[in-house]
């Protein structure tokens, strides 16, 4: 297929939220209030993304056992408040930053963005504790089963609402966006155009591989490791609890609504904290996607 974005571009969607603000600063026609506001908007999502999908376990709980069920799962969430994570306090104040970057002030403007991404990477990493704190308490009190269906209650009420507007814009809009998405999650990423795919490399992604650099796995609070030969660990066990979302989110709900993975997710064997890559198909329909996810070591 014909080369869709250039060299140039590709590093650009790889730029850090700091770096894309900096370069704002250096562009005449730049909005730097503006790209604020837009920059803040990707990090927000993440971690209200999160808080959202802290809500889906404990409503699928709650379904399954009520009142009992949901005051089990908040005793198991007591570790997290007690052992606890160290991290900037407050209120993430936006506009203020929007402020300073208003006046043109380059220097004080980038300071107080790397001080609100602090205060938000702060939250995003206490709310990924939330969500494996629950998703461990899922496995360890019902099963691999429910911890199944609650990935795929998950699935059904957040991230597949966006699939069918994702899947319909053209493949230099959608590399943007899955860009801006992980960066949006922390990650620190490269992006890669073949002639028939995209490939954004997280190294580290923002969650399950900076949890394991950071913390160790199982770490203080002692995630689960899933062991079960069940399609959540692909048949090979010895899983962190959060990547078992893949399998579910990303290659069994979209096939049973479009038939093909959405997109091909390649994370990391067992408990390693290595490269995760997203594969983006110019062609979302592509039928070697599935062979793709069918056959982890392959090309």
């Amino acid at each position: 297929m014909t080369r869709l974005l250039s060299d140039d571009e590709l590093a650009e969607l790889a730029l850090s939220s700091h770096d894309q603000l900096a370069a704002v600063f250096d562009d005449p026609a730049g909005d730097p209030a503006r790209t604020v506001r837009s920059l803040h908007r990707g990090h927000q999502a993440s971690v209200t993304g999160l808080e959202t999908w802290s809500a889906t376990v404990v409503d699928f709980l709650a379904g399954r056992g009520g009142v009992a069920a949901v005051t089990a799962a908040m005793a198991a969430l007591t570790p997290v408040l007690v052992e606890g994570r160290q991290g900037p306090s407050g209120d993430p104040d936006v506009e203020a930053v929007v402020r300073l970057a208003a006046t043109g002030d380059r220097a004080a403007t980038l300071a107080a963005w790397d001080e609100l991404v602090a205060v938000l990477r702060f939250r995003h990493d206490v709310l990924l504790d939330v969500v494996c704190v629950l998703l461990s308490h899922v496995y360890r009190t019902e099963g691999v089963d429910a911890l199944h269906e609650s990935l795929r209650y998950t699935g059904e009420h957040m991230l597949l609402s966006w699939m069918p507007q994702d899947v319909a814009q053209p493949p230099e809009v959608r590399v943007r966006n899955w860009s801006k998405m992980t960066k949006g999650n922390f990650a620190t990423i490269t992006v890669a155009e073949e002639d028939d795919r995209f490939v954004i490399t997280q190294d580290p992604c923002g969650t399950c591989g900076r949890q394991i650099l950071d913390r160790g796995y199982p770490g203080p609070l002692d995630l689960a490791v899933v062991d079960d030969d069940d399609p959540l660990t692909r048949g090979g066990g010895g899983t962190p609890v959060y990547r078992t979302h893949v399998p579910v989110l990303h290659t069994e709900l979209p096939r049973e609504q479009r038939g093909t993975p959405w997109p091909v997710i390649r994370c990391p064997g067992g408990l390693q904290a290595a490269p995760c890559r997203i594969v983006l198909f110019k062609d979302p329909d592509e039928p070697r996607a599935a062979a793709l996810v069918d056959d982890p070591d392959g090309g």
